[in-house]
């Protein structure tokens, strides 16, 4: 079985052994019998507007005095207000170097050109400086990257984004409910993304959302997102399985248990060919085109309310964290 990975099968027996292991992803551990009826009976009724609604509202409510529109992922939100900003062919949108692909692919699926700013080793967000010096006639977004929870120098960028007429975005996908100066993340900029993906502090599993606190910019948004479709229901139904069962296996005493199944998998596929399907939104992380789910598409209803039950605990286990980088 020479086409199998030795390593990882000896990874896999290495974690057999080790009585915890701390992943990357934290289930939904919390969720009893009855929170997860709940969840499953919104998946096989049909899509609940309202209930986005009030996740939405929730979702503001947390962030400042603005508006949110949600989405299936933080990459399709970015996508639609450069779709609303007319940002296209001739058009540059400067951002860190330090960035996911699929921010990257964002810009490049509406034609406009990525422009790369180096990284300010203080909090591995864009350096102002550089930022300034990428800057042309072409510029029209710049994208202010706050990283690990750490903001990044928000003051200086918003300042030379204000002196330069430049419309300027939070990219807070890995940042919620940071502060710099007294003012939260999200607040500084003209419009701000958010993500809530399984490795996001609020996890629904996928999904991601827009912050603005200008009004006629997120009525433009939401007009933009009315009619956007859904993912097929098999895939929302595979997604639905994930949350059980990452639910189950992802804590320190059963993560060990998700990496021999996925040695487990490995081996199936090679031997009975067996495909691998598609439960995250992983076609757009290497090109800019998606061709197995639609690109934007709304946050699923069940998702939403996923999202409540995260809300609800949020200030407690923002607590947590606190105390564990005291230690």
């Amino acid at each position: 079985m020479a086409f199998i990975n030795s390593k990882r099968i000896i990874d896999a027996f290495r974690y057999i052994l080790s009585p915890y292991q701390f992943g990357f992803v934290v289930g939904h551990y919390y969720l009893d019998k009855t929170k997860i009826e709940e969840v499953k009976d919104i998946l096989f009724s049909s899509s609940n507007e309202k209930l986005r609604q009030d996740y939405e509202r929730k979702l503001a409510g947390l962030i400042g005095d603005g508006y949110v529109v949600s989405f299936a992922a933080g990459r399709m939100a970015f996508y639609t207000l450069l779709k609303v900003l007319k940002i296209g062919y001739g058009d540059e949108v400067l951002m860190t170097g330090f960035t996911c692909s699929v921010m990257v692919n964002a810009v490049l699926r509406v034609g406009a050109k990525p422009i790369f700013a180096d990284i300010d080793p203080e909090n591995f967000g864009p350096d102002p400086y550089d930022l300034e010096m990428k800057i042309t006639p072409h510029t029209k977004v710049i994208v202010a990257q706050h990283s690990f929870g750490i903001p990044c120098n928000i003051l200086a960028i918003s300042k030379l984004a204000k002196e330069k007429n430049i419309f300027l975005v939070e990219d807070s996908a890995i940042t919620l409910d940071s502060s710099f100066n007294g003012v939260k993340t999200g607040n500084w900029g003209d419009a701000a993304i958010f993500s809530s993906d399984h490795s996001k502090p609020i996890n629904t599993l996928i999904g991601g959302y827009l912050y603005t606190r200008n009004q006629r910019l997120y009525q433009a948004i939401l007009n933009a997102s009315v009619d956007l479709p859904e993912l097929d229901h098999n895939h929302k139904v595979r997604l639905f399985n994930r949350l059980l069962y990452e639910k189950i296996f992802f804590n320190p005493k059963n993560y060990k248990w998700d990496k021999i199944f996925d040695v487990y998998n490995l081996i199936t596929r090679k031997i009975f060919g067996r495909k691998n399907e598609l439960v995250f939104l992983e076609d757009d992380y290497d090109r800019p085109i998606s061709a197995n789910y639609h690109y934007p598409a709304k946050v699923p209803s069940f998702l939403a309310k996923v999202g409540m039950f995260e809300l609800d605990r949020w200030s407690d286990e923002k607590n947590i964290r606190k105390n564990i980088l005291k230690r």
